[in-house]
């Protein structure tokens, strides 16, 4: 499956890719996800909590990182196992970003997610593009947080939500589709 989204970030290209640098950092903002080791460039060892409907899995795995300062881009590819669930999943990120006005910054992100196992069935829903929209919104306002604290203790302090929670996205993600339904058909 192939998510593509862009999203403003409230600072400078530069003070962007340079939070997207220390990966423990932008790590606090993905909803679920914990380092448990790696220092630098990585690689990075660990986990991932979801829920999804009755369906929750713990991934344990690797990510890898690269980045391009002359492009303001980089990549992602992180592998994941949840043993207890027999499930598994892959995903490559590619992340562009491009200034956007004064102190505001483009981030433009392309992820491929392979996922197998019985978590793979809530992949293959129309709900997923939903649910990506919102974790995108929360790692976005993460992300703001993180960029306008006073000082880096207080950027430190900032972080997402713990675990991503299916019930809690999956009933966001249908009012959304709602709206849309309602206002497609002037409802």
């Amino acid at each position: 499956m192939n998510i593509a989204r862009e999203f403003e970030a409230s600072g400078s290209q530069e003070s962007v890719f340079e939070l997207f640098q220390d990966i423990p950092s932008v790590a606090q903002c993905l909803p679920g996800a914990r380092i448990t080791s790696g220092e630098g460039r990585g690689p990075f060892q660990g986990t991932v909590a979801v829920a999804a409907g009755p369906v929750s899995a713990s991934f344990e795995g690797e990510a890898n990182f690269s980045s391009d300062p002359s492009t303001f881009s980089g990549q992602i590819e992180a592998t994941g196992t949840d043993l207890r669930g027999g499930n598994r999943g892959e995903i490559k990120l590619a992340y562009l970003l491009n200034p956007a006005g004064t102190n505001t910054t483009t981030v433009s992100i392309d992820v491929q997610v392979e996922l197998s196992g019985p978590i793979a069935r809530f992949g293959r829903t129309g709900l997923m593009n939903e649910i990506a929209d919102q974790m995108i919104g929360d790692f976005s306002s993460c992300l703001d947080a993180k960029l306008a604290a006073e000082s880096v203790e207080k950027a430190q302090e900032v972080s997402a939500i713990s675990e991503i929670k299916g019930f809690r996205l999956f009933f966001s993600s249908l009012l959304a589709w709602l709206r849309r339904l309602f206002v497609r058909t002037g409802g």
